[in-house]
């Protein structure tokens, strides 16, 4: 899929504004190509994220909310909330999601280095709060 393709089946709009969440208005499906053979990931409207989840004090040096980290948040989030992947594997496709939409490379380094030592918490929190069993 071509990333403006990509990026046109993105619809959303903002649901909380001071947390910074937002609801898909459309059905999404990317396919993956990062491991042994490629895989579509498909994310149904309604589902609810937060962009790209960072500690407000780094927001001085970076927003999470660039168009272009906006399709590897949407499906990092998604992973994450359903863990159908391993942790390690949803980093993976974050990772070359930023890569496709042409994320800076020091941002997308920094990005995944970021998800890879902290994402633990999060996917921690969701493995709770969505009652996932593995």
């Amino acid at each position: 899929m071509k990333l403006k393709e990509l990026y046109n089946q993105i619809k959303l709009k903002p649901i909380l504004w001071k947390k910074r969440e937002w609801e898909l208005l459309n059905d999404v499906q990317y396919t993956f190509k990062t491991f042994w053979k490629p895989f579509i990931i498909y994310i149904p409207k309604w589902f609810r994220f937060d962009w790209a989840s960072c500690p407000r004090v780094f927001h001085i040096i970076w927003t999470p909310m660039w168009i272009d980290t906006l399709a590897g948040a949407l499906f990092h989030d998604f992973l994450y909330r359903k863990q159908i992947l391993s942790r390690e594997y949803s980093d993976q496709c974050f990772n070359e999601l930023m890569f496709e939409t042409n994320t800076k490379q020091i941002k997308r380094v920094l990005f995944y280095i970021w998800v890879r030592i902290w994402g633990w918490v999060a996917w921690k929190n969701n493995k709770k709060l969505y009652k996932i069993k593995k």
